[in-house]
């Protein structure tokens, strides 16, 4: 979603699979690497979800993107995959480990939207294809 944004220009129009209702959880990296860490120094054996307690549905993420990026788009719904309508799991394992996720969606988002747009203008400036 992130590169599609930074390749449309502002006010232009991004296509969205589905209703853009389908919610989802999303995780800065730093936060997963230093759960994997943890939980990799711990003696718990069976699986374990690490994620944050932010849910947010497509459309909040664009929104999210869009407002980090300081861009306005419109969003238009078309027919493809989306997958279930939620995701939901516990991370009381890993938490139990006293970690918890220290990045907030917006600025792992921020974070994220800056590096792609880094991507895109070197692969540019490269004359790589990136759309």
């Amino acid at each position: 979603m992130s590169r599609k944004i930074a390749l449309e220009k502002d006010g232009g129009t991004i296509d969205v699979w589905g209703n853009g209702e389908a919610v989802r959880n999303y995780i800065y990296i730093n936060d997963l690497v230093d759960g994997i860490r943890l939980l990799m120094d711990s003696r718990i054996s069976e699986p374990v979800n690490i994620g944050s307690d932010e849910y947010v549905s497509v459309n909040e993420l664009v929104d999210i993107i869009t407002y980090c990026a300081g861009k306005r788009v419109n969003v238009r719904h078309i027919d493809g995959p989306v997958g279930v309508a939620s995701r939901n799991f516990s991370n009381d394992k890993i938490k139990s480990l006293g970690w918890k996720c220290s990045t907030s969606l917006t600025a792992g988002i921020h974070n994220t939207y800056l590096w792609i747009v880094s991507q895109i203008d070197g692969a540019m400036a490269r004359g790589e294809f990136v759309c």
